[in-house]
């Protein structure tokens, strides 16, 4: 996470095999799940959200890095962190703790 112009392709790529797997997987089970799409059609589309679902994960992460990549630069050269992202630098911080709160709540 900490050079993430290096890894940057690798990134896209991740993004890319997220954005599939929504589109073919996770879109069409949604839509069988309430009927849109036929009703037969969703243990399939089950099946091969178990199978590919967990995929997505890495690419989420993989696109927050490369939206916040600007502002990184920008924390880099000495700028102070944007007002709106300091209650998720505090729990990025506090992670366990967070993760804890979460569950107990």
């Amino acid at each position: 996470m900490e050079d993430v112009d290096r890894y940057a392709t690798r990134l896209w790529g991740w993004v890319v095999v997220t954005l599939l797997v929504i589109l073919f997987v996770g879109i069409p089970f949604g839509l069988s799940s309430v009927g849109v799409l036929p009703y037969e059609w969703e243990p399939g589309f089950a099946i091969l959200n178990q199978a590919f679902g967990r995929l997505t994960g890495p690419g989420i992460l993989a696109a927050v890095m490369l939206a916040m990549r600007p502002i990184q630069r920008r924390i880099a050269h000495g700028e102070p962190i944007p007002e709106w992202l300091s209650a998720f630098n505090a729990l990025g911080k506090r992670s366990m703790t967070g993760y804890l709160g979460q569950t107990i709540i």
